[in-house]
């Protein structure tokens, strides 16, 4: 029996190989192939895709990493524009400063406002050479005086503070005393009745106590008197609105 499966297995196997060299099975052939074609296609296609994603993920990192460097780029070109205009802006300040109508003998110290509340805080302190009693201006307009140092910062009392008392005269020549009150107003208090005073009367130091004289502090907008009274006050706008000192001038040395 086995030999006989044998026998019709090679004669099987003689028929198929003459079919096949005459072309018999070409009709079953082709499906097969065509099958087999299609499927090393697709696995082609799949791992073509596969090697395409690798690349656009590699390129898409690197895109990435482009636009983060170029984000990084622009901020410190930014920050470079801020830090050069700053230091425009200070140097256009220290020339004005330097061409104030004030004594050529008085030497300033550049100081930059870290904040303005009731007082001023400026970004110098003892380690700079700043000391209390000095005055603070911008350009020949009084800002106030030093009253407190640290190492690295000062406290500066301003006009309005009800604490300051400043000697000052206007420009006809009114004497009275600088004060300030609540809500940040600043009077000229103590002038005399007989004393011209006027709306628009500018208000300078007069040179008296700690202040330097002919330091502008602001003009007359509101004069109360009666017949009555001794003397008479003004209400004073001052020249400079403080919340907006970005950099002021300590005077060192008169």
């Amino acid at each position: 029996m086995k030999n006989n499966t044998i026998y019709w297995f090679f004669i099987l196997s003689i028929i198929i190989f003459i079919f096949d060299y005459f072309g018999f099975l070409s009709s079953f052939k082709n499906p097969a192939e065509i099958f087999t074609m299609s499927v090393k296609e697709k696995v082609f296609a799949l791992k073509s895709g596969i090697n395409n994603f690798g690349s656009i993920l590699m390129q898409y990192q690197n895109i990435k990493k482009a636009f983060e460097e170029r984000e990084k780029l622009q901020k410190k070109i930014a920050e470079m524009e801020i830090s050069l205009e700053a230091l425009n802006e200070e140097n256009q300040k220290l020339r004005k400063q330097l061409g104030a109508p004030l004594p050529s003998s008085y030497q300033f110290i550049p100081a930059i406002v870290a904040g303005v509340v009731e007082t001023m805080e400026i970004s110098l302190g003892d380690e700079s050479g700043i000391k209390a009693g000095m005055t603070v201006v911008d350009e020949a307009t009084l800002i106030g005086k030093i009253i407190k140092t640290s190492r690295y910062r000062s406290t500066v009392i301003l006009p309005w503070d009800t604490q300051i008392n400043i000697p000052a005269k206007t420009s006809r020549g009114a004497k009275g005393m600088v004060v300030g009150q609540a809500g940040g107003k600043i009077i000229l208090d103590k002038v005399l009745q007989k004393e011209p005073l006027f709306l628009d009367d500018l208000v300078i130091t007069s040179g008296e106590g700690d202040f330097p004289p002919n330091l502008l502090i602001g003009k007359i907008t509101h004069i109360i008197t009666d017949d009555i009274s001794v003397y008479k006050t003004a209400q004073i706008l001052p020249a400079v609105d403080y919340h907006k000192e970005r950099l002021v001038f300590v005077i060192s040395s008169l």
